[in-house]
């Protein structure tokens, strides 16, 4: 008890001030510390995918190599596991952060450098959250098939800098794409006609895929803020959340992204400024992941509102769908085939009315556990994987 009691002092101490400032928010308004908060592993859903990564059977004869971008470890360690378990040599090469191999080592996996990918040869190359830097070195690397894992970070590449694509041309027989969010790519400036699409899945961008829900949630509402979202509307119908609690993540996005203009910064700061001067809304900066999944974790509804037109996936609602959160939404373009998923609300008649539905457990729970079996359905990581021959 005094070890794990050291260690969690140990934490709070290695955590910014910034990071701290945020989390004394919620304390300050809620009274609950979400440092203290556990997280509890889920060992039904952790059972069933090591069920998934035996179901194929072992290519002896095959060597692979992921090339990745190690941006959430538990993601790159996941795909990892599966491999390494199936091939007769599994390499691993880390775009960037040299250091971050020494802490995330598997059993069988070699962990190469960049300046070594080009000394082997490989059956599969799979590249994973990476295809700008995949762009640059293909030429460097032999490999027979290549499998790109395309994440919402390759799609702004894309759409940056669409010279990223002619870069593969030469390579397009054998290269197949897993879009892991189903419209992220779909609305890029440039066609993909020529590049084989697999199956996409809605796979949560910047969360651990095997926590538990908590019975009892702490939160009442989690507005997922960021780039694009209608702080107004949240503002204008504010009296709907009396006597309640809104969380408001990232209310600093412009710090954090290069897609801001101007206009965008005065309207978040005039929103969010006025929305602070509101007991009932608790607005953060931007915290790290796992204080994020925590509040997410014990949120009781999601709500992510956007302006504009927006005509690709949000990272936030495959979240919380993966947990099975009720969302709360407008319908964009991206969103539409998730009707019978989410609910889409037009005006402050629809939200109250959804609001309401949602204060009966019955319903909350049945809405909690449709969400969840389609976020986790047959299209998820371990079966893409499984379709390499």
């Amino acid at each position: 008890m005094r070890k794990r009691m050291a260690s969690e002092k140990s934490i709070k101490k290695r955590i910014s001030l910034k990071e701290l400032a945020e989390i004394n928010k919620l304390k300050q308004a809620l009274g609950i510390d979400i440092l203290d908060l556990p997280f509890q592993m889920d060992p039904g859903f952790i059972k069933k995918v090591q069920c998934l990564i035996q179901q194929k059977p072992f290519l002896g004869n095959r060597n692979v190599l992921l090339l990745s971008e190690p941006q959430f470890k538990y993601h790159e360690k996941n795909i990892l596991l599966f491999l390494n378990r199936k091939y007769r040599k599994c390499d691993c090469c880390f775009t960037r952060h040299a250091s971050y191999s020494a802490k995330a080592k598997l059993k069988n996996v070699r962990y190469i450098p960049k300046t070594d990918i080009q000394r082997s040869s490989y059956d599969h190359v799979i590249v994973y959250n990476c295809l700008e830097f995949f762009s640059h070195e293909i030429t460097k690397i032999k490999g027979d098939k290549f499998i790109l894992l395309l994440t919402p970070k390759d799609g702004w590449a894309l759409a940056k800098k669409p010279e990223i694509y002619s870069s593969l041309e030469k390579f397009l027989k054998k290269t197949t794409c897993f879009i892991l969010f189903k419209h992220h790519l779909a609305y890029t400036p440039f066609t993909w006609s020529k590049l084989k699409i697999g199956s996409s899945i809605n796979w949560p961008a910047t969360l651990d895929l095997f926590f538990k829900v908590p019975e009892k949630p702490l939160f009442d509402y989690l507005f997922m803020g960021g780039c694009g979202r209608d702080y107004q509307f949240l503002y204008e119908h504010r009296e709907l959340f009396k006597d309640k609690k809104v969380i408001i993540t990232h209310c600093d996005a412009h710090k954090h992204t290069d897609v801001y203009s101007q206009e965008d910064y005065i309207y978040d700061s005039k929103y969010t400024r006025l929305l602070k001067k509101n007991r009932n809304f608790v607005c953060l900066n931007r915290i790290n992941e796992p204080n994020y999944c925590k509040v997410l974790l014990y949120s009781r509804v999601t709500i992510c509102l956007f302006r504009g037109i927006v005509r690709y996936d949000s990272a936030c609602i495959s979240d919380a769908l993966w947990y099975g959160k009720p969302v709360i939404t407008n319908q964009t373009m991206a969103t539409e085939y998730m009707k019978d998923y989410i609910f889409f609300i037009r005006d402050g008649s629809d939200l109250q009315n959804v609001l309401q539905r949602l204060e009966d457990p019955a319903f909350l729970q049945k809405v909690s556990e449709k969400a969840m079996r389609y976020a986790r359905k047959e299209n998820n990581i371990y079966n893409i994987l499984k379709k390499i021959k």
